[in-house]
């Protein structure tokens, strides 16, 4: 076991702890009075040494902080500046403010392209008759508020015609006729102005009785026909 620690800090207080020891019993112990003096003054150098070292430690450590604190100042003061020049020069529509601010001008935002095409189909018989298509939908990033519009082709009928539009990936259909024998749709989802591809037909067919038979079945064109009961 080592007489005293070879830690600093450790070795310090241990040092410490002795000059009392030292200096009172330098005579009974084997040390002169000058060697008891010179240990006391070295482990008060050491202590002030210690004290110094750790204090500018803390001063740098706050500085540090400081400096970090000022950065995110300035840069949250910045990037409010910068905003305001790029509204400014927005609202002036003068591109030669960016010039006058030595800052590059935005880049033109990337058109995002059109929403996607519906498919997946599922479509349910509802106990009041009416039938409610369900599908799923893709579409690229940035595309907000997509409307579904769906048209309609009765069997009896030639033309599609627009019956109805849904915020979701859901349309519920209680305007078939009764009786009728099948009816077929096209979903499209719209973003704004922009059309995405429509679907491919979906051709829903009931049981005899119309749409209010316990049997009915569905096919998306080009697709195996899917059943439920």
């Amino acid at each position: 076991m080592a007489t005293y620690p070879r830690d600093r800090a450790e070795f310090l207080r241990w040092a410490e702890a002795h000059v009392d020891v030292f200096t009172a019993q330098a005579a009974n112990i084997g040390l002169t009075a000058a060697q008891a003096t010179a240990f006391k003054n070295q482990v008060g150098a050491l202590r002030s040494r210690t004290t110094a070292q750790q204090a500018a430690k803390d001063a740098a450590k706050a500085a540090t902080e400081a400096a970090r604190d000022a950065d995110s100042a300035t840069r949250e003061l910045t990037s409010d500046l910068v905003r305001s020049i790029r509204a400014f020069a927005t609202n002036n529509n003068n591109p030669n403010v960016y010039v006058l601010a030595q800052i590059p001008a935005p880049n033109p935002a990337a058109p995002v392209p059109p929403p996607g095409q519906p498919t997946d189909f599922k479509v349910e018989l509802n106990s009041d008759g009416s039938i409610t298509l369900k599908w799923k939908a893709k579409h690229p990033e940035g595309s907000d508020r997509v409307v579904y519009f769906v048209q309609r082709k009765l069997i009896n009928e030639s033309a599609f015609t627009l019956v109805g539009g849904s915020g979701e990936k859901s349309y519920q259909d209680d305007t078939l006729p009764v009786g009728i024998d099948g009816a077929t749709y096209i979903i499209t989802a719209q973003r704004g102005n922009v059309q995405g591809q429509p679907s491919r037909q979906l051709t829903v067919t009931f049981g005899s009785g119309g749409p209010g038979a316990m049997r009915f079945g569905f096919a998306e064109a080009s697709a195996t026909a899917k059943k439920a009961a």
